[in-house]
């Protein structure tokens, strides 16, 4: 299981991803990370979000907004919101891993970009733009 922190800028109105490029392709992804051992989807993403970006969020702060199975893997989604003009670094493992071949940067991504974007999984596009349309519909 994974679970993933979808992050809203509203100061520049777009979402904080992380841009991938691993042997030799290159796409995006929601930052977050494996579920581990007797933790619950929430923790691991507040857990992930710090570990990767140095990104500290409250339980409160974060509210589930979808699942999807991805090729038999459960992935959960929570949206917040986080209002810098800056661009988180990586941190943590990532870093650690990060090499010519297997490259993690996080990027502010517009939400009408993120049509043309390679994000991962693939079937994750059409809930997040779904979810962020009627998000931007209740402000």
């Amino acid at each position: 299981m994974r679970a993933g922190v979808i992050i809203y800028n509203p100061l520049l109105d777009k979402i904080l991803l992380i841009h991938r490029w691993k042997d030799g392709q290159e796409y995006f992804v929601i930052p977050g990370g494996t579920i581990e051992f007797e933790e619950s989807p929430l923790q691991a993403a507040l857990r992930e979000i710090k570990e990767e970006v140095d990104l500290t969020f409250s339980a409160d702060q974060l509210r589930t907004v979808f699942s999807l199975n991805n090729q038999g893997k459960e992935e959960h989604y929570f949206y917040t919101d986080l209002s810098t003009a800056d661009t988180p670094l990586m941190q943590g493992e990532e870093v650690q891993r990060s090499s010519l071949q297997n490259v993690y940067q996080p990027e502010w991504v517009s939400l009408r970009d993120i049509y043309s974007h390679n994000l991962r999984p693939e079937s994750l596009k059409s809930l997040l733009l779904e979810f962020l349309t009627q998000e931007s519909l209740k402000n």
